[in-house]
């Protein structure tokens, strides 16, 4: 079975050949120990398909769509010797000096509430160069393509900073409002772009929580975000419909949301990923709840088990996920959130590894 029908039969909760693979971002710095060569430098689509392909991945996402912006402008060094850049979005970032993968915001262009009615977005057509990089990943391979667009909250409040953004959510709820009513409706349109260059999963990407539950208040999910959110979503359903395009939508958020789930799943989203452990998300227990409505992506644990555990306990957790979530298709593993760059080589070989252990059809309900 072709990596595309095994993600698709999962999706539609029909049992593959075994239990697919996936993950939506790798570091660069742990692909470099993977293949043993520098690829930090310059064009790296085939270094990232080499590591797509010796992790035996089914699903990849495209790296450039989950970036702030596909725009940046050099600022300079910092005093520690890392790159600063402004984004197309005029917020001005400096990059992580651990990894790729994180960057630390300096300074947002928003500083005011009644300064949202006057913010211009990039054009869409700014995102012609991730669409010809779905495009050729679509074309040149054969995996499960992913490519991801943002809600209303993790990426909005670098425009605001985050300080601002939670505060203005209590005193200034209708500017915000408004704010993230243009800000989905826009990634909506970005969306539309990515299907039409063959995208097979769109990934709408936030972080509603940490390990105890919501950032912010709950009243404010119910009443701005998750409305907000709906619209997003129908509009990239509705597009796929009649366009007759066979793409489908995922939501991605850390930490317990086990708070809104019901809403999430509201939404007409067809799967959600990462379903994080370490905050308290039982990837069981969901699956008996909402198991027929969605398919299931996660969730390796990245805090403890693949960082500083052993190979053995990757299979062993990984052993547990398929034996709680995999009967009746439904399950795509991978890690819990990204592959991040101090990941021990051998943990992360070992998930794959202990998927096609343990991972073949038929496999039974657990008791």
């Amino acid at each position: 079975m072709d990596h595309i029908e095994r993600v698709r039969r999962a999706i539609q909760h029909r049992e593959p050949d075994r239990v697919p693979t996936g993950e939506w971002l790798i570091d660069k710095e742990l692909m470099v120990r993977l293949l043993g060569k520098n690829i930090l430098e310059g064009d790296h689509f085939y270094d990232t398909v080499e590591v797509t392909k010796l992790l035996d991945l089914d699903l990849k996402g495209v790296d450039c769509t989950f970036e702030s912006s596909p725009y940046k402008k050099s600022l300079g060094k910092s005093k520690s010797g890392v790159e600063i850049y402004k984004d197309g979005f005029g917020v001005v970032y400096e990059d992580s000096e651990v990894g790729t993968l994180t960057s630390g915001v300096l300074e947002s262009p928003i500083k005011k509430p009644e300064e949202v009615y006057e913010y211009k977005f990039p054009p869409i057509d700014y995102y012609e160069t991730n669409v010809k990089e779905i495009g050729r990943w679509v074309k040149e391979t054969d995996f499960f393509i992913g490519a991801g667009v943002w809600g209303g909250l993790t990426l909005l409040c670098p425009l605001t900073g985050f300080e601002n953004y939670m505060r203005w959510s209590i005193t200034h709820p209708k500017e915000l409002e408004y704010l993230i009513r243009k800000y989905t409706k826009y990634n909506a349109e970005v969306a539309k772009k990515y299907i039409d260059a063959g995208a097979h999963v769109i990934l709408v990407q936030d972080d509603l929580a940490y390990d105890k539950g919501p950032f912010l208040s709950p009243d404010f999910y119910k009443k701005i975000y998750i409305p907000c959110l709906k619209d997003e979503i129908s509009i990239i359903k509705k597009y796929i419909k009649e366009n007759n395009k066979d793409s489908v939508v995922f939501f991605h958020s850390n930490g317990n949301i086990n708070w809104i789930l019901q809403d999430l799943v509201e939404l007409g989203i067809d799967g959600l990923k990462p379903l994080e452990s370490a905050a308290g998300m039982d990837i069981g227990l969901v699956k008996k709840k909402y198991g027929d409505k969605l398919c299931l992506m996660g969730n390796v644990d990245t805090r403890y088990t693949l960082p500083r555990g052993t190979p053995q306990e990757v299979e062993k957790e990984v052993k547990k996920i398929i034996k709680e979530a995999a009967y009746g298709g439904g399950l795509i593993i991978c890690s819990a959130d990204i592959l991040q760059a101090g990941f021990p080589i051998e943990n992360v070989l070992s998930i794959y590894r202990a998927v096609k252990k343990y991972g073949t059809y038929p496999i039974k309900k657990a008791v």
